[in-house]
């Protein structure tokens, strides 16, 4: 939703700049603010402390109405938050951060003015389209009994579309029976190579509480 919005040539026509970056579980201000100078200035030279680097966002900013996406945000951390946002109040009346998240108090910490949109689950008809999508499977044409295995895959992955882009991928160019094995396979024997999906869960597992893990 975020990539949809962020490449709508409408949506951001009445943007003067406009940068993506993904800031993940290690949240570095001094890398970020960086990756951002670098996205909306050519000169990026002297960017060798973090008062230049830090400057150089406050003058690329200063008096323009710009777009920042800040994905995949797990830091909750107030002051770091505190300091990287200090350039950001030099850019115009309409001027937006879109941060995307896991965690439902990191909105609130990284702004008070925070209006959260939460993403439901794809429904089961979507949810099959993705994975269809993914597993190149002609729905037109397509064998009825991949069809019937692979919709009960779908299924499994409860409107995440996330697994049913990874397992649709898996499927691809496969046969019934191997379809029929990654139905009733177990996902954590994936290979972390072949699959989106482990690695993902693995970061969200980490920042669970400890009577949630077990």
């Amino acid at each position: 939703l975020a990539q949809w919005m962020y490449n709508n040539a409408e949506l951001m026509e009445g943007f003067d700049r406009k940068a993506w970056v993904c800031v993940s579980e290690n949240f570095n201000i001094v890398e970020t603010t960086k990756n951002i100078v670098k996205e909306i200035s050519t000169n990026t030279q002297d960017l060798d402390s973090f008062n230049s680097i830090q400057d150089a966002l406050k003058k690329g900013l200063s008096k323009t109405k710009f777009f920042i996406v800040l994905d995949d945000v797990w830091s909750n951390d107030h002051h770091q938050w505190k300091d990287f946002l200090a350039p950001f109040q030099y850019g115009d009346k309409g001027s937006t951060i879109l941060l995307t998240t896991r965690k439902e108090d990191v909105g609130s910490v990284v702004q008070t003015n925070y209006h959260p949109h939460y993403l439901i689950p794809l429904s089961e008809h979507y949810c099959w389209s993705v994975f269809a999508a993914n597993a190149s499977f002609p729905e037109s044409n397509g064998s009825p009994t991949l069809e019937e295995i692979g919709k009960k895959i779908a299924k499994k992955c409860n409107g995440l579309p996330l697994a049913a882009e990874t397992l649709g991928c898996l499927c691809r160019r496969h046969d019934a029976e191997e379809w029929e094995k990654i139905l009733r396979s177990d996902i954590w024997g994936f290979s972390t190579n072949d699959s989106k999906i482990v690695p993902a869960l693995l970061i969200s597992y980490f920042h669970l509480p400890a009577h949630l893990k077990r």
